[in-house]
């Protein structure tokens, strides 16, 4: 079957998701069908972050595991590089989560398996808040790398992939992933201080308008 055009991201069922989506904005998307052949199947994940990691991303690395223990009642451990050990006895699969430079583990599967982030067009800039999510079976136990051109590129990275698991109990079926995004928007009014939106950011396209349902996050 050929590759989807430009960054769509498959699913399971053959249908696809426009590349650009926030992807926080998709987490409690409903689930796509099981999939008939997973790339590995996991019940003890242990997610990894880089020893130069920042809040944000050690923030992602636990958004992962609390969203893991919610949809399929499994404990994931989180690590930091420097405190890992051998992988192999700690858990069947690694979730590594990392900005570009901040992870050896990270630097090395982007290298080895060409997995980069989106950069801007006409440069080799990085885009901001860009990820790239791959599946690596080579791996000893397999991994998928979420790697981020940022921090908040972690966090995108971790919802585009809570996106595409199966969801089981006391497992998790994990595809076949390789994923490049972006968020759509440059600026995005996600605090409860930008309620009001000026036309002049709306008509550049650079800001888009909170939802109801956002403004009372917000305010909790």
């Amino acid at each position: 079957m050929p590759d989807p055009p430009g960054d769509q991201i498959p699913w399971s069922d053959g249908k696809t998701i426009q590349g650009g989506r926030d992807p926080l904005e998709e987490m409690h998307a409903t689930q796509p069908n099981p999939i008939d052949r997973p790339a590995f199947r996991a019940e003890r994940p242990v997610i990894l972050y880089g020893s130069r990691a920042t809040s944000v991303e050690k923030n992602a690395a636990h958004l992962l595991k609390r969203k893991i223990l919610e949809r399929s009642s499994i404990y994931s451990r989180v690590v930091a590089e420097n405190q890992a050990t051998d992988m192999k006895t700690q858990g069947d699969c690694v979730f590594v989560v990392s900005v570009i430079g901040h992870c050896k583990l990270a630097d090395s599967l982007a290298h080895d398996f060409e997995v980069h982030p989106p950069t801007l067009p006409t440069t080799k800039r990085m885009h901001p808040e860009g990820f790239a999510v791959k599946t690596i079976l080579a791996n000893e136990p397999p991994c998928t790398l979420i790697l981020g051109a940022d921090g908040r590129g972690c966090v995108y990275g971790v919802g585009a992939l809570l996106r595409l698991l199966y969801w089981g109990d006391g497992f998790i079926d994990i595809p076949n992933v390789a994923v490049r995004d972006k968020p759509r928007f440059a600026f995005r009014g996600t605090e409860a201080s930008s309620f009001a939106i000026s036309s002049s950011e709306k008509e550049k396209g650079r800001m888009r308008g909170q939802t109801r349902e956002q403004m009372l996050s917000a305010l909790e």
